[in-house]
């Protein structure tokens, strides 16, 4: 396929996403004993996720999406 795609007898492109967040969740915690452990509420929107692909020849793509906006580089 490489040797095609550098041929110009197809487009290749490696594709991968991934998101972050500032906010994990919380998988583990302790409190004193006969106390509950709280924890505050985490907000909305503040999620990245971002796209990416990768052309043959290095070309970069990309996309990320903040909350509800997207923008496209």
């Amino acid at each position: 396929m490489d040797q095609q795609a550098r041929a110009g007898q197809c487009k290749l492109l490696f594709y991968d996403e991934s998101g972050f967040s500032p906010n994990p969740p919380i998988q583990s915690g302790w409190s004193p004993i006969g106390q509950t452990r709280g924890v505050e509420p985490l907000s909305h929107g503040e999620r990245v996720n971002v796209l990416g692909a990768l052309r043959h020849d290095h070309k970069l793509y990309g996309e990320r999406n903040v909350g509800r906006q997207y923008a496209t580089t």
